[in-house]
């Protein structure tokens, strides 16, 4: 989950279906059949030795294909190099096929981080401590090991990350949130080990 929640427009939702819609990652030996998979890989039309792709397949998990386009629109819109990539290509190929080149590109990011377990290389360090505390919230008490708080909680996910090492707090919406460091989490057991 913290793997997803990392990159830039995907929230619990969004994750959840990800994760249900996919399942084992490993299961797609390369991204470009996680984009097959979507129906977001081009059609290819072959005649007399020339290739042409044409619109997408549309093709596959229609859940997945949804989640991964709505993630783009918001990509676009709060992180810099989604937008930037955007407006390249919308200026060549309109608004429409641009965000469906950004959702393809980011299922190749969403590939390439839960197989290889790591960063989002697009990631902001204090947005995405801010999305693990709203997720380690969004558990509850009930929900959460014990003895982890949501600031426990979110420090051990951004170790896991390898984010935020030295981020101490974050201030959303100009509150201030304490991020305790890592030496907190060295009594503790790992959270989520008997599940």
């Amino acid at each position: 989950m913290p793997f997803l929640l990392q990159i830039t427009g995907v929230g619990l939702v969004s994750a959840m279906t990800i994760l249900a819609a996919v399942g084992d990652i490993h299961r797609f030996p390369c991204a470009k059949q996680l984009v097959a998979y979507a129906g977001l890989g081009g059609r290819v039309h072959s005649s007399g030795g020339k290739h042409h792709t044409g619109a997408i397949t549309k093709q596959g998990r229609t859940e997945l294909r949804a989640a991964a386009v709505e993630i783009a629109w918001t990509a676009v819109k709060f992180n810099p190099h989604w937008k930037t990539e955007f407006q390249r290509l919308k200026t060549r190929i309109g608004d429409k096929k641009a965000i469906v080149a950004i959702a393809r590109k980011i299922l190749v990011a969403i590939w390439y981080i839960l197989t290889h377990r790591q960063a989002d290389s697009h990631a902001t360090e204090d947005k995405v401590a801010y999305k693990l505390l709203l997720y380690a919230w969004q558990l509850g008490t009930q929900h959460r090991p014990d003895p982890y708080s949501a600031a426990l909680l979110t420090r051990y996910l951004l170790n896991q990350l390898d984010l935020g090492h030295d981020l101490e707090a974050i201030s959303p919406s100009g509150v201030k949130r304490l991020i305790p460091p890592a030496s907190d989490l060295e009594a503790l057991p790992p959270p989520f080990a008997d599940r």
